[in-house]
């Protein structure tokens, strides 16, 4: 099958599916003809992504000799075209919409630049139960102070402490990020 390209979009094999699956710069995944195990012959088609659910990125199921795997069409899109010389781990969508994988969109990233980006975007991982940034209601009841501040810093997350109230936990969080000199966004109060 000859699948059509977009102006500038270019398409280049999946590693470790090599003549059974292609992706394309545009983040569109499709299979090659193929002929399977029992004889019968099947047309190369565009894969429809599908959603996983946990956080809105798109994923397609490829098989090769009889076993499935989910895969990330971003990080597909990321591991093909898009050069990775300090081994970042993390692939991150430039403009923040997460169905967008077209490769100039993505980039790798630290899971603390990505952090950051996502800070400094306005788009910050604020609990749902929280107001403020690093500010989250603890599930645990047996605490007597539920309020626990946090930060993410040099890939992992920091415990700043529990506090008996919201605001407590908002100014340990305001005075950990500015003593530490931390390129977070500090909390409005």
């Amino acid at each position: 099958m000859k699948i059509e390209l977009f102006h500038g979009e270019v398409a280049k094999p999946i590693r470790g599916y090599e003549g059974l699956y292609s992706v394309t710069s545009h983040g569109r995944v499709f299979s090659h003809d193929r002929i399977d195990t029992a004889g019968h012959r099947h047309k190369g088609r565009i894969i429809t992504p599908k959603n996983n659910g946990k956080g809105g990125y798109h994923f397609v199921a490829l098989f090769n000799n009889c076993h499935c795997k989910q895969c990330l069409i971003h990080r597909l899109v990321a591991e093909t075209f898009i050069s990775n010389p300090d081994g970042k781990k993390e692939v991150n969508h430039k403009n923040f919409n997460r169905k967008e994988n077209r490769s100039d969109n993505l980039e790798w990233s630290t899971r603390l630049e990505n952090h950051r980006h996502a800070v400094l975007g306005g788009r910050s991982y604020r609990n749902r139960k929280g107001r403020y940034y690093g500010v989250h209601l603890t599930s645990d009841t047996s605490y007597r102070k539920r309020w626990r501040a946090q930060v993410y810093e040099k890939g992992k997350t920091k415990s700043i402490g529990h506090f008996a109230t919201e605001m407590e936990a908002v100014y340990a969080y305001n005075k950990y990020v500015i003593d530490n000199n931390l390129t977070l966004l500090l909390n409005k109060v």
